[in-house]
């Protein structure tokens, strides 16, 4: 095999030395917090539904998740956005009568077993946009490992007994790629 000529091996070490030189100091140079917004991924994204559970699902919301995945695990908020619809609403393709409820989404950040944070919107005969972040004061180390969402009816005027009634829950996790 032929080798290349000895001055053009010489002259090309300098200049890979001095670029890996540079790149060090680049990196060297930023400050820790800069570093883990370099080498931290965009905040995962996920989609969100749940409804009201009836016949008609007169509650529905729907939307994205954004889970702020952090290195080393630390506090670690979830970003909401979304819509909750209460029909009949106006230019809702399903036809709905007007049954006196108003709809409530409720969202629910935890960390394993304990609840960090609960935030809820309502809305009646309408569409609500909304955006949140969930456990974005909390003061426990650890991040939001959960999200669970949930639409429920309520009466919009006094009854003799509260009558109120909720679609499933939905749980949501965050899925993380590569090891725990």
């Amino acid at each position: 095999m032929r080798q290349p000529p000895t001055n053009l091996r010489r002259s090309a070490l300098p200049r890979v030395l001095l670029l890996a030189a540079a790149l060090l100091a680049g990196v060297l140079g930023v400050p820790a917090a800069a570093q883990a917004q370099i080498i931290d991924p965009l905040p995962e994204r996920q989609r969100f539904q749940a409804d009201s559970g009836d016949r008609c699902r007169y509650g529905e919301t729907l939307g994205v998740l954004a889970w702020r995945v952090t290195r080393p695990p630390a506090l670690a908020p979830v970003d909401v956005q979304g819509v909750l619809v209460d029909r009949p609403a106006v230019d809702d393709s399903r036809t709905c009568l007007d049954d006196g409820y108003y709809s409530v989404v409720t969202f629910a950040g935890y960390a394993g077993e304990r609840l960090l944070d609960r935030m809820a919107y309502r809305t009646d005969n309408g569409r609500l946009e909304f955006k949140l972040t969930l456990g974005e004061t909390s003061i426990l180390p650890a991040g939001i490992d959960r999200v669970v969402v949930q639409v429920c009816r309520y009466p919009l005027g006094p009854t003799p007994m509260p009558v109120y009634y909720c679609g499933a829950e939905r749980t949501y996790r965050p899925n993380v790629i590569g090891p725990a």
